[in-house]
């Protein structure tokens, strides 16, 4: 039976040390809260670095979070930016934490990591290294730390016996690493048998004796195509940018008779999309919800909401036998109140469940994702735009607010401004935000830009993978030949997340000299990162590039003919750079064979080398989890 961990508590710790520039006040008085004296704080003398402060437990434990304390006002002082390290001795640490406070009088709590690869480690010093402060130039203060975790030995010794035996693994692991990459054969499989410590997966293992030592290049093509084929390069394409990809979409006329098809030049409309059928439906007057591919109206006042309901569940009701749901969440923006409602279609019950709190904005976009939480972003309060971003939790009744919008997060998350549109992804646990209109200055014309967001659910940061400041032209009719829709506000925008692809539609361009314009353009935004596919064409152009390089050194008329023909087919000739790589290539037939050797392989011979630092390459499409230690051995050596 599995051990019951005790719940997180406080730790006990004391001031261990403090950088040479800091103690103006007794860093003592961090261990008492006393929110309003102003001298019960450490604070360091400048914000030049080194600043730090290291706190030294009584004993080894799990320490899982970390609590700051503030002063009862904002403060100039206060931790915009900081970094918490932790390890077992202060010359060995790793990062636990990145982030910052808001200049708030709230304590704010933060999770530290400690797991690796599912299995917790012990800290017995805590190192907390401000790196910014709220008030430009101003030096650091930290009012108040608590630590949480657990200190209990029995709970603590088998994962400090577990880290101990991690980091002489890992050690060697580096030493294996390194043995291999120069080639000293004999000192690897001796420490490999000694130890019998695998250095990756057995799959690695196979694609190093495949390229390095065997040079059989057939064989690598292969392990790499069955790696892509099982999913092994995911998580690595996970991980990549998003590219956004418009394309513009002129409709035809369902007469058949080739003229331009499209709703009309509009502003302020509703759209939804079924994605079974992949259809778009437009209204231009009243609102819409769509939900499994149900559309319903909802339209009226609070005088009218029962009918509102009565119609609801009634058009649900029909569809529910054959759809895998019994409820729906509603949201219904009335005049400047706003609720969340459940409506059980199978006993035609409706009741509201959440009103939108008071200090909260109205709101503009409501998403539901399924881990059955609500999540609100943006909104106006009187002539107030703001872009705050908080998560209602259905289950747990609970509001936690996620981005309050205060100037800290400038540049950090979507613009304030009003007619943003959103969408989710459940399936990628993603939020999407299109801008609408900036209200930071007064001119309207020179604030109407778009810029995409992407707020990622699970590693809670926003980011932006693409921005427009162009305006429309003169003609309106020459946007049909742009690359990407002009900046507007008062746009529609869905999305099929069965296919992947956003649909935007009309809007107002923002033109002080034509207030009354209203665009009708159609454009599909597609957000690719590189596929399958690509990535398994560009591994076979690294390893038909350096076959080919060797075969220029023993070969060049051979060498030649391989290039013109199995190296060719594998080139990218819609990329430019991969395209002067490629006519570069060229160049080797006429190269001496001791031209070039890879920094760091001076002893080593110079195909063992080469044949390496493409082994490397291709191993950082692999998951982390089976691949040699990211470090290098001599690193480790500091003068």
């Amino acid at each position: 039976m599995a051990a019951v961990l005790p719940e997180c508590r406080a730790l006990t710790y004391s001031v261990y040390k403090w950088s040479s520039y800091s103690s103006i006040y007794v860093p003592e008085n961090i261990l008492v809260d006393k929110p309003h004296d102003q001298s019960s704080r450490w604070s360091s003398e400048s914000n030049y670095p080194p600043q730090y402060l290291i706190l030294k437990l009584e004993r080894p434990a799990i320490v899982q979070s970390i609590t700051f304390g503030k002063y009862e006002k904002t403060h100039v002082c206060n931790l915009k930016k900081f970094k918490v390290y932790g390890g077992m001795s202060e010359e060995n640490m790793t990062e636990l934490l990145s982030s910052g406070l808001k200049n708030d009088y709230n304590k704010e709590t933060f999770t530290l990591k400690h797991k690796i690869d599912d299995q917790m480690f012990p800290c017995r010093f805590i190192k907390i290294v401000p790196l910014m402060s709220w008030g430009p130039s101003f030096n650091f203060s930290i009012w108040y730390v608590e630590l949480h975790g657990i200190d209990e030995p029995d709970i603590v010794q088998p994962c400090l016996n577990w880290y101990s035996k991690y980091r002489e693994q890992e050690a060697i692991r580096l030493c294996l690493k390194h043995f291999r990459q120069h080639n000293y054969t004999e000192a690897f499989e001796s420490l490999q048998k000694k130890t019998k410590i695998a250095l990756e997966h057995p799959m690695l293992t196979e694609l190093h004796e495949k390229l390095v030592l065997k040079g059989d290049f057939d064989a690598c093509e292969g392990l790499i195509e069955k790696a892509v084929s099982d999913g092994l390069f995911n998580q690595y394409i996970s991980q990549q940018e998003y590219k956004p990809r418009w394309t513009q979409i002129i409709p035809q006329s369902s007469k058949g008779d080739g003229d331009d098809n499209r709703p009309g030049m509009r502003g302020g409309h509703q759209m939804v999309i079924d994605v079974q059928t992949e259809t778009v439906i437009f209204k231009f007057e009243t609102r819409f919800l769509s939900c499994k591919g149900i559309v319903v109206v909802l339209e009226g006042t609070h005088d009218v909401l029962s009918r509102v309901f009565e119609t609801v569940v009634n058009d649900l009701r029909n569809f529910v036998t054959h759809r895998a749901f019994y409820s729906v969440c509603i949201i219904l923006d009335i005049g400047s109140q706003a609720s969340l409602w459940a409506i059980n279609v199978l006993d035609c019950i409706a009741m509201e469940i959440f009103e939108l709190p008071n200090d909260v904005a109205s709101i503009f976009k409501h998403l539901f994702q399924k881990n059955r939480c609500l999540y609100v972003f943006g909104g106006q309060r009187s002539k107030t735009y703001l872009n705050d971003f908080f998560s209602y939790d259905v289950d747990s009744d609970h509001v936690e607010i996620i981005s309050d919008g205060t100037k800290k997060d400038s540049g950090m998350v979507p613009m304030t401004g009003f007619t943003q549109r959103a969408t989710i992804d459940p399936e990628l646990n993603e939020i999407h935000v299109l801008s609408g209109l900036s209200k930071d200055k007064d001119k309207r014309e020179e604030n109407v830009r778009n810029s995409f967001w992407i707020y990622d659910i699970a590693r809670n940061n926003w980011s932006c993978v693409y921005k427009n400041d162009q305006s429309i032209k003169d003609n309106p009719n020459k946007s049909l030949q742009e690359e990407e829709p002009c900046p507007r506000f008062a746009h529609q925008l869905v999305y099929d997340d069965m296919h992947k692809v956003h649909y935007l539609f009309g809007g107002n361009p923002g033109k002080s000299c034509s207030p009354k314009m209203r665009l009708d353009d159609f454009w599909s935004l597609k957000l690719c990162r590189p596929s399958k596919d690509y990535l398994l064409r560009h591994c076979r152009y690294l390893i038909r590039r350096h076959r080919f390089e060797e075969k220029a050194r023993a070969d060049p008329l051979s060498a030649l003919k391989y290039l013109q023909n199995d190296l060719y087919v594998t080139v990218d000739h819609s990329d430019p750079e991969e395209t002067k790589e490629f006519q570069l290539l060229a160049q080797a037939l006429f190269k001496s064979s001791s031209d070039f050797i890879p920094l760091g392989f001076s002893d080593v011979d110079q195909t063992y080398a080469q044949r390496t630092v493409l082994f490397d390459t291709l191993v950082n499409f692999f998951p982390d989890s089976m691949t040699p230690p990211k470090g290098n051995l001599v690193d480790l050596i500091t003068l």
